[in-house]
């Protein structure tokens, strides 16, 4: 916090009367806010306030000329954390989705996908650097844990999501195996290395949506048949 007299300097308030529309400063707005119904804030006196609507803080803050970003910037508590373990994450995880600044976004998530399935999407996204924008397209089009890692690691090198595509698993399988027959060789003679090259094949095909377990498993069966 700044002294006193350097607030009313920049402001043109004293402390403790400075409110969200008072200068054309950058502002910053916890996300917790808006998880309210009311809004209050002084009004540039010691001894007047004002309570509003949230939609209507909402609203005025579009309207404002200043920039302001909405994002968690308050310090985690454990109360956040105790939140986020209630949608039965462990500890640590909970941790690590609080003090990164992910709880909103984990709470909305979970109420449409798995709370595995989200924590993956905010550790991907997390290890790549990304910004969280595109995390729900991603939930959406994952089919799987290997496809979310790969849809993320795409756009994090290509900046967006590959483009979409229908196969036959079985079809995929098939067919790497039939265009690979010394790869086939090497499995027969006891390579266990054959089958994550089978494994790669087929993900390479399938711009990495393949479900790596249903794949292995389609590809024993056929390797099998093929002996």
């Amino acid at each position: 916090m700044i002294p006193p007299e350097e607030s009313k300097e920049i402001t043109g308030f004293e402390s403790g009367t400075v409110h969200p529309f008072s200068t054309q400063l950058r502002h910053l707005v916890d996300e917790r806010i808006f998880e309210k119904e009311e809004v209050s804030h002084t009004v540039g006196e010691t001894k007047k306030a004002v309570i509003i609507d949230v939609e209507a803080f909402r609203e005025a803050l579009e309207e404002s000329e200043f920039s302001y970003e909405i994002d968690d910037f308050a310090v985690s508590t454990e109360e956040d954390i105790r939140e986020v373990r209630e949608k039965g994450l462990e500890e640590a995880s909970a941790r690590f989705v609080v003090r990164n600044g992910y709880r909103k976004t984990f709470m909305d998530l979970s109420e449409d996908y798995s709370v595995d399935r989200v924590l993956d999407a905010l550790k991907a996204f997390d290890r790549e650097g990304l910004d969280l924008e595109r995390i729900e397209d991603v939930l959406e089009r994952a089919d799987g844990q290997t496809h979310l890692q790969n849809l993320v690691e795409h756009l994090s090198t290509e900046g967006s999501l590959p483009e979409a595509s229908d196969f036959d698993l079985e079809e995929v399988v098939e067919d790497v195996v039939e265009e690979n027959p010394y790869a086939v060789r090497d499995f027969r003679d006891g390579q266990d290395s054959a089958v994550n090259f089978f494994i790669g094949q087929i993900m390479q095909r399938t711009n990495g949506k393949a479900d790596a377990g249903k794949a292995r498993e389609l590809l024993l069966e056929e390797l099998g048949d093929e002996s």
